[in-house]
């Protein structure tokens, strides 16, 4: 990774879009950004290299928001503009090499290195977006740079723990550009499968530990299990651990619905006579569905009123975190309730009726209750 070689395309692509963005004007249309204006493209921008300057210049080593957006606009907003850009190139051109500071992608050889080609490959895609604006025929990107992006997104941001390109399966994936020589194999795995894999692994089994154990404690060990699990995703941040974070929680999570919800079921059709078993499954079945549907309503708008105005990885990671918040609640709620009984017969309050497996026809126990 040249530094220098980096510095030059982020100088001249600067320079391209500052130019197309005035050429446009701030009220143009940016057909590749849905809802942007020009002004919208140049504002986010700005940010975005004084926010990467401020890592080199000031050596901040941890993540940080980027600043407000300027209320500027017209000439001002474009001359605002072009000063960003060159602080940023200066303050990366004067910065040490061994310069420490905070980066987000793995694989660059020092802080210094990541920034200048972080930025060059950020300005030129926001280049062609104010180019788009403007129309016309855009300036061509060398082949050497519209490599090194690909690579970039491949072995930078794919290769983080958060990448979304996962599979059911590991696989290998194979690119290979047609224009050089240049071939990447991606090695493409799972992120949220050992949940889903405990609940299907666990689903011909749960009964046989019904049996032992009777529904209400599954209830509460799986409630138990599902916050434990909720409550250690709350610590995720823009690059989690896999083994740490990640993990950990979708063992617990998956344990927990594989022990709570077959339970559930089972103590919901308890005791009722053979000929209702049909109604009464339907209607549990419909009642979980209606309200899985509601729970994830509730929680959709709550992360949309949380929505951040810019495209920023941490704000939109912090959107995400009442969501969280709210799915961590309600499993609170979940295990709260299923510590207090099941059920109550009535007329006797002072008996719970705790299933023991769908397989024995209403077979109860009574224990103690207060």
């Amino acid at each position: 990774m040249d530094t220098a070689w980096f510095l030059q395309i982020l100088d001249r692509e600067g320079r391209l879009l500052a130019d197309a963005a005035e050429q446009a004007g701030v009220d143009a249309v940016v057909p590749p950004c849905p809802g942007w204006r020009v002004r919208d493209l140049l504002r986010h921008t700005g940010v975005v290299h004084r926010w990467a300057a401020g890592f080199v210049a000031e050596g901040h080593t941890a993540p940080r928001a980027m600043g407000e957006e300027p209320a500027l606009d017209g000439p001002d907003l474009i001359a605002w503009y072009r000063a960003s850009h060159r602080l940023l190139v200066d303050t990366l051109a004067g910065a040490p090499a061994d310069v420490e500071c905070y980066t987000f992608l793995p694989g660059a050889p020092s802080a210094l290195a990541f920034w200048a080609r972080r930025q060059a490959h950020e300005t030129c895609v926001h280049r062609f977006d104010a180019e788009a604006a403007r129309g016309g025929t855009p300036a061509p990107t060398g082949t050497d740079f519209a490599v090194d992006g690909i690579d970039e997104l491949l072995r930078g941001f794919h290769a983080r723990r958060r990448s979304r390109v996962r599979s059911e399966k590991p696989q290998l994936l194979r690119v290979r550009a047609t224009d050089a020589d240049a071939v990447w194999t991606m090695r493409v795995s799972v992120a949220f499968l050992p949940a889903g894999a405990l609940v299907a692994l666990s689903a011909t089994r749960v009964g046989a530990v019904i049996d032992r154990f009777g529904t209400a404690r599954l209830i509460v060990l799986g409630f138990s299990l599902m916050v434990t699990g909720y409550v250690l995703f709350l610590r995720i941040d823009l690059d989690p651990g896999y083994a740490a974070v990640v993990l950990p929680t979708m063992l617990l999570v998956g344990s927990g619905f594989a022990l709570a919800f077959p339970s559930l079921n089972v103590q919901a059709t308890n005791g009722v006579d053979e000929h209702e078993q049909g109604m009464v499954s339907g209607l549990l079945n419909t009642s979980v569905q209606v309200g899985g549907a509601l729970f994830l309503a509730v929680v959709t708008a709550v992360v949309t009123a949380h929505a951040p105005e810019r495209p920023d990885p941490q704000a939109v990671l912090d959107s995400y975190r009442p969501g969280l918040i709210v799915v961590t609640g309600i499993a609170v709620a979940g295990l709260l309730i299923s510590l207090t009984g099941l059920r109550w017969r009535r007329g006797d309050r002072r008996s719970v009726v705790v299933a023991r497996s769908t397989s024995r026809e209403a077979e109860t126990e009574r224990v103690g209750a207060p």
